[in-house]
């Protein structure tokens, strides 16, 4: 009788290897989950860490170049305010301003100190000297064209016009009250300068992240964004204005701010924004 005794073992031994089976596909597809789950959170986790990095290399670049601009702008403000500053030519101002003296009596009186003004700085090219009403009434070296000056040229603080191109030379224009003693507006000077230096200091910052990036200065006004200096080609006006659009609604922060964009073809790009001092 033992010979035809089956042990439960072997009776049940197709049934094993089903579940033997079943248990290693799902071990199997479990870990196959597992590894994708693990991937997509290191992948995420890795894409988060690099734009971090992306993020504080940008932040820490974009802060060292508004440093460099800030100081150009304010050395040229300074240079400014000592051209209104010299009294011997705004007491002559003032006689001009009450009638005492003529206009050519006053640009006689005038041109020689303001020309020697002029050597303060081998960038300032002109120097023209306003009435507080805005008329011409001085002009040394060369002139400045009305579409150069800055919006609120009669303002009571030093302002920076748009930098342009004329001819292929490169000029910015401040103005700048002269105010007497009193603090009274005695007149207006407009200086313009060639602003070589702050384009060399965009074009260094461009090299050195061309590889990853792009810069721009520009004003952001009622109409929009208007650029001063930009390393972006001509041939990508589309990408410009879909990264002005979007930059436009952004609050104008007093320190530097990051944002993340969409871009037509489905990029996205990491674009940093920083304020420039006071540039009027």
């Amino acid at each position: 009788m033992s010979n035809n005794a089956f042990s439960a073992s072997e009776f049940d031994l197709p049934q094993s290897n089903r579940i033997h089976r079943r248990l290693q596909f799902r071990a199997v597809t479990s870990l196959v989950l597992i590894s994708l789950l693990l991937g997509a959170v290191f992948t995420y986790l890795l894409y988060r860490a690099e734009r971090r990095q992306l993020e504080a290399a940008l932040l820490s670049a974009m802060e060292l170049q508004t440093a460099a601009l800030e100081a150009e702008i304010n050395r040229l403000k300074n240079i400014t305010t000592q051209i209104t500053s010299r009294t011997r030519i705004r007491q002559e101002l003032e006689k001009y301003n009450r009638g005492l003296i003529s206009q050519e009596a006053l640009a006689a009186f005038s041109r020689p100190k303001l020309a020697d003004a002029m050597r303060l700085a081998p960038d300032m090219i002109g120097i023209s000297r306003l009435s507080t009403k805005g008329r011409v009434l001085i002009q040394i070296g060369e002139s400045v064209p009305t579409s150069l000056w800055p919006k609120d040229f009669a303002a009571d603080s030093i302002k920076l016009g748009t930098p342009r191109e004329i001819d292929g030379r490169k000029r910015l224009v401040l103005s700048a009250p002269i105010n007497n003693r009193e603090g009274m507006k005695a007149g207006i000077d407009l200086v313009v300068f060639d602003y070589q230096r702050l384009d060399a200091i965009l074009h260094g910052f461009f090299l050195r992240y061309r590889g990853s990036g792009t810069i721009r200065l520009a004003a952001r006004e009622a109409a929009g964004i208007t650029d001063l200096l930009t390393s972006i080609k001509s041939n990508h006006r589309d990408l410009l204005e879909t990264i002005n659009g979007q930059v436009k609604q952004f609050p104008l922060e007093k320190k530097a701010t990051v944002h993340l964009l969409s871009v037509p073809d489905g990029k996205q790009l990491i674009v940093a924004l920083n304020p420039i001092g006071d540039t009027g």
